[in-house]
């Protein structure tokens, strides 16, 4: 599966925030994410942006509340079938992440609300957990606070987060669950492999890293087009 903790956008701050946010989409899109988490700057970016993200990408999240037509697009919960597996994805964003931000009040009105992860991730897990081989998160928040939830809300067997975690480390274990910390702004990618025993718990695992700053090139011919047509548009330098 491949998966992404949120924040797949630039902030406020870039010039060319709006032209590299489209650019995320079109090349995650080329991607084929199985399904993704949704941050603070994403939801900065209002309502028309979420809703084409979510035409383009598998988003996911356990505590928005959003207009009916597009809360039918940005599910509680995503379900996978991998290698004889059923597998519950869910994921949340921190509110404090969001409402910090200036105008996020007036930004949101009646129209989008961020609610407790815990309460909202919460009751997911104990649903899904009935029917589920694995259950995991995509976790939006600080690496504080991912612990702090994750001590309430047991039945959770991976956590993929998001936010910028401080530093790129090897698997992290919290009581049973699995808590993969590839490093900040998608400078690595994780790749996680679970050993399953026939009664469903997770015997080992293996984990690789990769620097994306330390490879040469990119190795879909795809991918390598969308952003080598961007770059030439703008003027940027690889």
């Amino acid at each position: 599966m491949v998966l992404d903790g949120g924040d797949f956008i630039p902030g406020e701050e870039d010039t060319l925030r709006v032209e590299k946010a489209d650019l995320m989409l079109r090349a995650m899109e080329t991607m084929r994410y199985d399904a993704v988490g949704i941050g603070e700057l994403e939801l900065i970016n209002g309502l028309r942006f979420l809703a084409r993200a979510a035409e383009r990408l598998p988003l996911v999240c356990a505590n928005l509340k959003l207009p009916p037509a597009l809360a039918a697009k940005i599910p509680v919960v995503r379900w996978l079938d991998r290698h004889g597996l059923r597998i519950a994805v869910t994921g949340y964003v921190d509110p404090l992440l969001y409402y910090t931000w200036p105008g996020a009040f007036q930004r949101s009105a009646d129209s989008l609300t961020v609610t407790d992860p815990v309460l909202a991730v919460g009751e997911v897990v104990r649903e899904v957990r009935k029917d589920a081989d694995l259950v995991m998160v995509l976790a939006h928040g600080s690496d504080e606070q991912v612990r702090a939830w994750l001590q309430e809300v047991p039945g959770v067997d991976v956590v993929v987060p998001g936010h910028e975690p401080r530093r790129a480390r090897q698997v992290v274990r919290v009581g049973d669950t699995y808590l993969i910390e590839a490093g900040p702004r998608s400078r690595c990618v994780g790749d996680l492999r679970l050993e399953m025993k026939d009664d469903g718990t997770i015997a080992g695992f293996g984990y690789r890293l990769w620097d994306l700053k330390k490879q040469r090139g990119i190795a879909d011919l795809r991918l390598d087009a969308v952003v080598k047509e961007f770059q030439a548009r703008y003027g940027l330098k690889r």
